[in-house]
């Protein structure tokens, strides 16, 4: 179709300008074939058996070439389409101008884990609030901190994710409740407000919300811990705390947790 055909089309329903300021007209240049496979009726078993690993679709490329004489457009070269090619197809028909982006929906694999309290997905913008049950854990830290790498059993906590990650602890799982105050979790690069992750990546590419938690966790405790961003973190020096709870196989002691006056009801999402 020309643009005149475009403009005179488009007056038709009073949407644009006639057709005599356009000039410039579309001309084909290549073709994409779609072949199906046919499969005969009342063909022989080994027949059948052959054409099972036939693909259902067949894919062609081809050129038009124009001839003047006629004005015509034959459709020449045609031949088996690459993977460049469909590379190239797949660009433009996901990026094409005016597309909408497809949004990804989260599911979760199975029954929604107890420890997952909320979710959120707006827009592109996912969101969640889940309990991280104590546990051992091996901790990475930068040299200059003075504290060996290693296990050491973490307090439960309380992972918030929302366009920015922030961490906190729960002193006693048993009586927690949506009022119950929070308190700082014992890590370096951490305020109440935020998690400074520094260069770590979160790989969040995934249909589910499992994997997208995970992905979350494995980012914060497999990047390096590496300088403070809060200096009453815990009742005493956390420092030699870490180093005493890694070294002499002790759990991180509950009793220097430093509550705050944040609790779950204030980070719904």
């Amino acid at each position: 179709m020309t643009l005149n055909n475009i403009s005179e089309h488009a007056n038709n329903n009073q949407m644009i300008t006639t057709s005599e300021q356009f000039q410039m007209n579309y001309s084909p240049t290549t073709a994409l074939i779609i072949n199906k496979l046919k499969r005969p009726k009342n063909v022989s078993s080994l027949t059948e058996q052959l054409s099972e690993g036939l693909p259902e679709y067949y894919l062609e490329i081809g050129e038009f070439k124009h001839i003047k004489a006629t004005g015509d457009n034959k459709l020449i070269n045609l031949r088996p389409i690459q993977s460049n090619s469909l590379d190239h197809l797949t660009s433009f028909l996901e990026n094409r101008p005016g597309r909408k982006q497809q949004k990804t929906v989260l599911t979760f694999k199975s029954f929604i884990p107890h420890t997952i309290l909320q979710v959120s997905q707006k827009e592109n913008n996912k969101g969640a609030i889940w309990i991280h049950r104590s546990q051992e854990k091996t901790l990475y830290f930068h040299k200059t901190l003075g504290i060996p790498d290693g296990k050491i059993l973490l307090p439960t906590l309380l992972f918030v994710y929302e366009q920015g990650l922030r961490v906190f602890a729960i002193k006693d799982e048993t009586s927690f409740t949506p009022e119950s105050p929070l308190y700082k979790a014992p890590f370096h690069n951490l305020t109440v407000e935020s998690v400074c992750m520094g260069t770590a990546k979160y790989n969040l590419k995934t249909n589910y919300w499992e994997d997208w938690i995970t992905a979350v966790e494995n980012a914060f405790f497999l990047s390096k811990f590496t300088h403070f961003n809060d200096t009453n973190v815990i009742d005493g020096n956390l420092n030699t705390t870490l180093t005493h709870c890694i070294t002499q196989k002790k759990p991180f002691p509950l009793e220097k947790l430093v509550q705050t006056s944040i609790t779950l009801n204030d980070l719904k999402l």
